[in-house]
């Protein structure tokens, strides 16, 4: 069922030119955007001619913002860039850039010049030059780490919502990935953390419950709330103001927090900080430099020191499944995995469906409950109902809504056999993975679900645990998927079909055998999905597992619909030593 690209290994295609000039001109669409991610992650050739070409229009941006500390080499030093690249584009299409491109090349390139001449400054003025670098967090494709290829090819103008983390506003629907957030507009995050993106190179990271506003490209209020600021080199001068203080950054990171009268607490984690205080009517500056910490009051009250703490700063956001994308149908609804996005310990995988270790439903029991659907397929389905149970990339194949318990069953899975009465069998199901899952940083397996507005919002609730449990083993529940139905990033399903059974089923061949019918579907459907860590579960670092059982929470009405698990490959890393430091790390 997975599409195959249309593209040659090593090859460059004739539309990635194309393409790249759109990213350029900033007029790429969606379905234009989805097509370059696929021509870079499938081919290295054209991944280095993007990176050469972003690395030019970059350069070409400030050249534009900082025309003064260019040098009057500007012109040849352009045209030297863009060479290597009218070379490739003659060999794969037979045309050199366009004339438009290459007027603005070195257009830009010559005003800089010019204008740098004209003004005779020294070569290292003392006007201070911000420097705008990438600084996004880079993304491993296929085990080496790269660049990000479609996320952010250079810094926006804009202020924007570069990650989230289970973000939720008051009021305000949640962006998307690389929306820009309104200027003077006070947002309120009532759950979750967000990764904020500044045009200068600043990086802030916020913390639920907090009371934001942006109001420039390096200046911004928290009102209330965490926030964890890292400015480097070409951010100096960013801004965090507070109703007691001004933080100014001199090259930093550093947090601030706010409590609801005001007072405000400054950390820094690293570097320098200036401070500005205002006592009876007059500024009161100062420097605060690592590892120092203050009180700012919100009255006339003199800043105090406070003891200083590194765990107040947030570097990245948590683990977590990220995005993920797959093929559609002509209404937009996705139907099956292409690839996926997480976060391992910090860093960024991008994972084909190929990549992933899938699973198969061995065994089911839906014991102790209602006879409810069983079987989600797509329409019109025809296929062996025994090929529901088997991994496959489709969102509208699974095997749904298995038994469960209020608190997970830590005992011995009992599982039908010789001489096994049905009554006796654990409610839940179990997961086999095709090759074994390793215990490595960061998560380790992924599950989606599907959902609807009238099922929890956060995704239904489940414990999962490893089938055979040794010494320090333990069930995880998870209450809260990564990629929640208020998430942008919750695709809506292709139209699918629901097969229901008139009897509770007590296990799998039981399910194959039952009669079932058609069941109804008149809601909007959503894929959710949530990464978990083994670590959770009291798995040793570097230990693998190869079977996991499943059960609903049962805490509802609702149990969990799972429509693709699969695990991630093993990533060689230094772990927590125990399931503490793993949820600590969380």
């Amino acid at each position: 069922m997975k599409r195959e690209l249309p593209l040659v290994r090593d090859e460059i295609p004739r539309e990635l030119f194309g393409l790249l000039e759109q990213v350029c001109n900033e007029t790429l669409r969606e379905g234009e955007h989805a097509r370059l991610e696929e021509i870079l992650l499938k081919s290295p050739k054209s991944r280095q001619l993007y990176l050469r070409y972003m690395d030019l229009h970059l350069d070409l941006k400030r050249s534009q913002r900082h025309g003064s500390s260019v040098t009057r080499d500007a012109v040849s030093e352009a045209l030297r860039a863009l060479e290597p690249m009218q070379q490739v584009r003659r060999e794969v299409t037979g045309h050199s850039l366009s004339s438009r491109w290459k007027f603005l090349t070195i257009a830009v390139a010559s005003v800089a010049a010019i204008v740098c001449v004209a003004v005779m400054l020294p070569e290292n003025g003392d006007e201070k030059q911000p420097v705008v670098e990438n600084n996004v967090p880079a993304v491993v494709v296929g085990g080496k780490e790269e660049t990000p290829l479609v996320d952010s090819p250079a810094l926006p103008r804009d202020v924007i919502l570069s990650q989230e983390a289970g973000a939720q506003f008051y009021k305000d629907e949640m962006p998307a990935f690389g929306s820009a957030l309104r200027m003077g507009h006070e947002y309120s995050l009532i759950d979750g953390q967000i990764e904020v993106l500044f045009p200068t190179g600043a990086k802030v990271i916020l913390e639920s419950p907090a009371l934001f506003e942006v109001h420039s490209e390096e200046r911004m209020t928290l009102a209330y709330g965490n926030c964890s600021v890292h400015a480097p080199a070409g951010a100096e001068g960013f801004e965090v103001l507070t109703p007691a203080t001004q933080v100014i950054d001199r090259g930093t990171r550093f947090t601030v927090k706010v409590d609801e009268a005001g007072v405000s607490e400054v950390h820094v984690i690293e570097g320098l900080v200036e401070t500005v205080e205002r006592l009876n009517g007059k500024e009161d500056r100062n420097e605060l430099d690592h590892g120092k910490a203050m009180r700012y009051m919100a009255d006339d009250t003199k800043s105090h020191v406070v003891t200083f703490s590194q765990k107040s700063y947030r570097n990245n956001l948590p683990d977590r499944l990220i995005r993920y994308e797959g093929e559609t149908d002509h209404a937009g609804g996705i139907e099956t995995l292409l690839n996926l996005t997480v976060s391992r310990a910090g860093k960024t995988y991008r994972y084909d469906y190929e990549q992933l270790i899938g699973c198969d439903v061995v065994s089911f029991c839906e014991r102790g409950s209602l006879a409810t659907v069983n079987f989600v397929t797509p329409k019109n389905y025809e296929g062996n109902y025994r090929e529901l149970a088997m991994h496959d990339n489709s969102f509208l194949t699974g095997i749904l809504n298995p038994g469960g318990a209020k608190k997970p069953h830590t005992g011995e899975v009992i599982l039908p056999g010789p001489g096994v009465s049905k009554d006796k069998l654990t409610p839940g199901m179990t997961l086999r993975f095709r090759e074994p899952i390793v215990n490595s940083e960061g998560p380790d397996l992924v599950i989606f679900d599907e959902q609807t507005a009238i099922h929890p919002l956060e995704g239904d609730a489940f414990h999962l645990r490893p089938l055979h449990m040794k010494a320090g083993m333990k069930p995880v529940t998870i209450t809260r998927y990564d990629i929640g139905m208020m998430s942008p990033e919750a695709k809506p399903m292709a139209e699918f079909d629901l097969r229901k059974t008139y009897n509770v089923v007590g296990h799998l061949e039981e399910l194959f055998v039952s009669k079932r019918a058609p069941s109804h579907v008149s809601l909007n459907y959503r894929v959710v999905g949530t990464a978990v860590d083994l670590s959770l579960m009291g798995i040793p670092a570097g230990d693998e597992v190869s079977e996991l059982f499943l059960q609903d929470v049962m805490d509802d009405e609702f149990r969990i619909d799972p429509v693709f698990i699969a695990g991630f490959p093993r990533v060689e890393k230094k772990l927590p030593a125990s399931s503490e430091d793993a949820e600590r790390a969380r």
